[in-house]
């Protein structure tokens, strides 16, 4: 007969995200995540086979709740709602996590589970984009895509040149975007918008 399981599985990926955070998602081990949740290794093992299992299983949770993450975020449909959205979606950015991010990036690359994960996920976030984007726009889907490349153009610029905060940095590039696009509209400045 199993024994009960003293932690959910919820509280074992939590504890597997924070080691991430002061670890990275390369260096992390399962002793890192067993000391963070008072368990034994072999426990980690049994329940999520190995460190990939681990991953694969914060990666894939992160994903499943990234709709309502999305939907949560301010702005609604219109230019405008599109702006504070866009804001929103730079904001979480932080520039002592940018190594993270690449190494992210690199393990979704070779790990075809994380790399269609990784799809869903882009996918999403251009969905959501797109949705608030004015219905009388043709082809919402590309320029939605544009605007995702542009904020994924700007991460990867900003890990090169370093210039300010990152997700300041993105957001005026999607600013300078946005004005291209909607020349008549009028977009205040990150710094300026709570």
């Amino acid at each position: 007969m199993p024994r009960p399981k003293l932690l959910s599985d919820d509280e074992v990926l939590d504890a597997t995200r924070r080691v991430i955070l002061r670890r990275g998602p390369v260096q992390f081990t399962l002793a890192d995540v067993a000391a963070e949740v008072g368990l034994a290794r072999s426990t980690l093992i049994q329940r999520f086979e190995n460190r990939a299992g681990l991953y694969r299983k914060l990666m894939e949770r992160s994903t499943n709740r990234l709709p309502s993450e999305l939907a949560a975020l301010p702005g609604g449909p219109g230019v405008q709602g599109l702006w504070s959205f866009l804001q929103a979606l730079a904001s979480v950015l932080k520039s002592e996590r940018i190594n993270e991010y690449l190494l992210t990036v690199v393990e979704e690359m070779s790990d075809p589970f994380l790399g269609e994960l990784a799809c869903r996920g882009s996918r999403l976030i251009r969905e959501a984009i797109a949705e608030r984007l004015p219905e009388t726009m043709a082809d919402r889907s590309e320029v939605a895509r544009h605007l995702q490349a542009v904020m994924q153009g700007a991460s990867m610029q900003w890990a090169v040149e370093r210039e300010g905060e990152l997700s300041h940095f993105v957001a005026v590039r999607l600013r300078t975007a946005l004005a291209l696009l909607f020349p008549r509209e009028v977009f205040d400045h990150p710094e300026d918008v709570a």
